[in-house]
């Protein structure tokens, strides 16, 4: 079963396509949307659970949180990405990793941005970690398999 793909990118994609493809494309982003129950496209806000999320919607999450480490999305990944909160703590700790924190930031960041900010440290970390273990086990197999 393939995992569902974003529909809000599907959209996004379906503006730079003219004519019936376009519409194809307008038609399966929406349906996506729908069968994420994407709070970008209903404005219903982020779903509490995934009960009734579709199969290919469980399938997607599960794809993810084998990648990141976190089993707490509800809902399409790429619909955290747009939220304004987090694309501001992902932008704070990019300065911070540039060194620019120091003379970008006002005299105390929010405790609540410290804390994303520390969210994404962490789920960076055990996604490195993961990619590590992945590789040392592949390399592993190789070595005992020659």
């Amino acid at each position: 079963m393939d995992p569902l793909p974003c529909g809000c990118d599907k959209l996004q994609e379906a503006k730079k396509i003219d004519g019936a493809n376009r519409e194809i494309h307008v038609t399966a982003g929406r349906e996506w949307q729908r069968e994420w129950r994407c709070p970008i496209a209903g404005g219903r806000g982020f779903p509490r659970d995934t009960s009734d999320l579709s199969p290919r919607g469980k399938r997607a999450l599960e794809l993810v949180e084998q990648l990141t480490g976190t089993g707490k999305l509800t809902t399409c990944p790429c619909a955290y990405t747009r939220r304004v909160d987090i694309f501001t703590a992902f932008k704070w700790r990019e300065r911070r990793e540039k060194h620019w924190l120091q003379a970008t930031a006002p005299r105390a960041l929010p405790a609540l941005l410290i804390a994303q900010v520390e969210a994404i440290d962490s789920g960076c970390a055990r996604r490195q970690s993961h990619e590590l273990e992945r590789m040392r086990a592949e390399a592993k197999k190789h070595t005992n398999g020659s």
